[in-house]
């Protein structure tokens, strides 16, 4: 684990970057990423900070960005709603991204939930808390690519947290959730 005097020292880094950094932050409407998202918000020089949130979401996180308007007026904060356990929606986010940015400095993906009542597929065959974890991640980097490479973002940052808090044993012989006994009994 980082110690918080570390975290401490890279954040204040962030108000020496240049101004105008760009920011997407998938899965920031509670947690760790709500969390790094604020500190961005009040460190960063008029930021363009993009975040996602599912339609449940959207009224709680609007109030979010509000303060962060607030308490940051020359940053630039754009909502888009999507849920990203869907690989498709990943998609529309950056075609709305690439549609606006040509750079990307910092990704930071820490979207994820844990289903307690078992496995239950989406359209397309794949475990939603599976997909928000892996695929739409690995989706999201791969298509944002060209931004993050741009030599205008200046030493971009990819962050990717896997259900911090929530640590436990990996069971390998399960890795897509389909067996809900215990492995342990």
């Amino acid at each position: 684990m980082v110690s918080l005097k570390t975290v401490q020292q890279s954040n204040a880094i962030i108000s020496h970057l240049p101004s105008g950094l760009v920011g997407l932050f998938i899965g920031a409407t509670s947690g760790i990423g709500q969390s790094a998202l604020q500190h961005f918000a009040q460190h960063a020089s008029s930021p363009r900070i993009y975040t996602i949130a599912r339609p449940p979401s959207v009224a709680a996180h609007e109030t979010l960005l509000a303060s962060l308007r607030q308490s940051n007026p020359n940053g630039s904060y754009t909502l888009i709603t999507a849920d990203v356990s869907l690989v498709s929606e990943i998609d529309k986010v950056v075609e709305a991204i690439t549609h606006n940015e040509t750079k990307l400095g910092v990704l930071f993906m820490s979207a994820g939930f844990m289903a307690f009542e078992g496995r239950k597929d989406t359209r397309k065959g794949l475990d939603p808390s599976i997909t928000t974890r892996y695929y739409a991640r690995l989706r999201a980097v791969q298509e944002l690519l060209p931004l993050l490479n741009n030599p205008a973002a200046q030493s971009p940052r990819v962050v990717s947290v896997l259900a911090g808090g929530i640590e436990g044993p990996l069971h390998e012989r399960d890795l897509d959730l389909r067996d809900l006994r215990d492995p342990e009994n």
